[in-house]
């Protein structure tokens, strides 16, 4: 801790930002390379990943910046910081990608709309087990009319709406780490005069 008492919050979460970005980024970049990028484990793994690096930068803050202490807030307010450091420096990585290779961002596209088709699959069997055919016909041409619009708007997207999207997905997911990870890694400073 520094000589006032005051942990650096916005240093450490700059600094352990900027490290799982450029990590998050460089797995981004391996899967792209090695072409696995779209499959089904790397969209397990990298997140998995993300969690683990966020709660090894929560460990990291309590040891370094708070000499083995650190408050549940504090947690909190860093993981949520990373996280959005970690997406902003990630998603740069990605969008560089999609400019160099359009086809990549198609593949994207095509993928996000495939996964769509498959919830809507799923759906549409549970509809027709529960709906007479007449009101079924009727569910199943809002559906038609709701994949019609998602696919176009889907296959409107820039990289940098993806890349935005992603940093919302990070620092959300980072905000739920830290509140789950921060009730485990939290250790509060002794009282002064104790």
């Amino acid at each position: 801790m520094e000589e006032n008492g005051k942990v650096p919050v916005f240093k450490a979460s700059l600094i352990y930002g900027a490290i799982v970005g450029i990590i998050s980024g460089l797995i981004a970049l391996i899967l792209y390379f090695i072409n696995q990028s779209l499959e089904t484990w790397s969209m397990i793994a990298s997140p998995l990943i993300f969690v683990i690096l966020i709660v090894g930068a929560l460990i990291m803050f309590r040891k370094e910046y708070g000499n083995g202490y650190a408050k549940f807030k504090q947690l909190v307010l860093v993981s949520f910081l990373v996280g959005i450091i970690a997406g902003i420096i990630s998603s740069t990585f990605t969008i560089v990608l999609f400019e160099i290779d359009e086809s990549y961002l198609q593949d994207t596209k095509y993928f996000a709309i495939e996964r769509m088709d498959q919830q809507m699959e799923k759906m549409d069997a549970r509809y027709q087990e529960r709906f007479s055919p007449d009101q079924y016909d009727r569910i199943a041409d809002q559906m038609d009319a709701q994949r019609e619009k998602q696919t176009e708007k889907i296959m409107g997207r820039s990289s940098v709406s993806f890349a935005y999207t992603g940093i919302i997905n990070l620092a959300f997911m980072a905000l739920i780490t830290g509140l789950i990870a921060g009730l485990f890694i939290k250790k509060n400073p002794p009282e002064p005069g104790m």
